[in-house]
């Protein structure tokens, strides 16, 4: 785990980057689920809220998500838990060695989703939020194996969007009861 580097490298240890992309970190938004028991005429209309399973959700605005994208300093990020030495993810599905990748996602993704604190504030006033009426997200933080310090990013994520207006609750949650309300699209 990066947490340890230091202490396996005072002990006389090397540290080696691998030549193969590795485990990936990203955040997904949960809650923007299409719902199944649309009827046919729904479909055909994109802002019918009848195609939502929780068509109030405010990260249904495109703009919503675009603003929290924005509000995370990811280089901030990679020096605190990667030790600077994570590489940016542009799309969590494909990575640049692989087929089917397209430069356009790199090359958008500073100007789309780069961190961006003007640009925060002004796309949640777009989207009716501000100071009398303030963006409101919940933050699963969750223990995984795998990455145990993952939690605390989550939560350093929290803060990044606090500084920008939103409140933000954090709810912990051990992995059973999240697969368990992932599954019932909760």
């Amino acid at each position: 785990p990066p947490e340890l580097v230091p202490q396996a490298e005072q002990s006389g240890l090397k540290a080696v980057l691998g030549k193969a992309p590795g485990q990936h970190m990203f955040m997904a938004f949960l809650g923007v689920h299409q719902n199944n028991k649309v009827r046919p005429t729904d479909a055909v209309n994109p802002d019918s809220s009848a195609q939502w399973l929780y068509p109030n959700s405010p990260l249904l605005d495109a703009r919503v998500r675009r603003a929290l994208n924005k509000a995370i300093n990811r280089d901030e990020l990679n020096k605190a838990y990667f030790r600077g030495k994570g590489e940016p993810v542009y799309n969590q599905w494909f990575h640049p060695s692989r087929p089917g990748w397209n430069p356009a996602w790199q090359q958008n993704f500073q100007a789309t989703y780069g961190y961006d604190p003007t640009a925060v504030r002004q796309l949640l006033q777009e989207s009716n939020y501000g100071p009398s009426n303030r963006l409101k997200v919940t933050l699963l933080l969750r223990t995984q194996g795998f990455a145990p310090w993952v939690a605390d990013m989550v939560e350093s994520v929290g803060n990044s969007w606090r500084a920008a207006g939103i409140e933000v609750v954090l709810d912990q949650i051990d992995q059973p009861t999240f697969l368990n309300r992932w599954n019932r699209l909760e």
